[in-house]
């Protein structure tokens, strides 16, 4: 109600927006170390942003004050390792994320949601997902034939990730959303996942061409 509101009334909308903007501003502050001293490749929109009068959303604010991308809800970022100063050597990493909707109850209706609505359409090594704030992390062996004259078979693990949250849904003398809807409780933390790189020499026959191999794990922390 209070957005039809102010969609109608624009003087008040901006002075909404103002007020946000200077409590936002504020929080962006308290953030500013984690950019600063970390590589953000991007944010997607999510639960709880602000849209200003512009159409605008709080996200895209933040990214546009660390120089971040902005990935909208959904989108798709390479991260490449480079060898020996060449763009065209070493390795990439596809990573697709989301915020996602819907199976926010169990996890077994987590998974459906990446396994068989984004995985089959989108070439990428790692999937992310929100929304449920479940944190979780599996991976799938996909495979192909290699076009080397002794062609073999190659596996290729796919990993999903639910990637957590940080808001608890049960608390004591005070009525949230989780406890409205009567929906199970999770366990708060992140995701970490690991990315080691290890190169060896190919069979094919073209002299020392390098081959990178990554090894991807992921730890849940709380």
């Amino acid at each position: 109600r209070l957005e039809e509101a102010t969609n109608i009334d624009l003087d008040a909308k901006a002075a909404m927006d103002r007020m946000y903007m200077e409590w936002f501003s504020k929080q962006m502050d308290k953030m500013e170390p984690i950019f600063k001293y970390t590589r953000c490749v991007g944010l997607t929109d999510g639960h709880h942003l602000y849209t200003f009068r512009d159409g605008t959303t709080s996200t895209q604010v933040m990214c546009q004050r660390f120089g971040i991308p902005f990935l909208e809800e959904m989108g798709m970022v390479e991260v490449r390792w480079v060898y020996k100063s060449s763009v065209n050597s070493g390795w990439g990493l596809t990573l697709h994320a989301q915020h996602g909707s819907g199976g926010g109850s169990y996890i077994h209706t987590d998974i459906p949601n990446l396994q068989h609505k984004t995985m089959p359409y989108y070439d990428a090594d790692i999937f992310f997902r929100g929304h449920s704030t479940k944190r979780w992390a599996y991976s799938i062996p996909r495979y192909r034939k290699t076009r080397e004259p002794e062609a073999r078979l190659v596996e290729k693990p796919i990993w999903m990730v639910n990637t957590g949250g940080f808001l608890r849904g049960h608390i004591e003398g005070k009525a949230t959303y989780v406890s409205k809807a009567n929906l199970p409780p999770v366990s708060l933390g992140y995701v970490i996942v690991h990315v080691e790189l290890h190169h060896h020499r190919s069979d094919y026959p073209v002299k020392h061409k390098p081959i990178w191999e990554p090894r991807i794990s992921a730890t849940l922390r709380g």
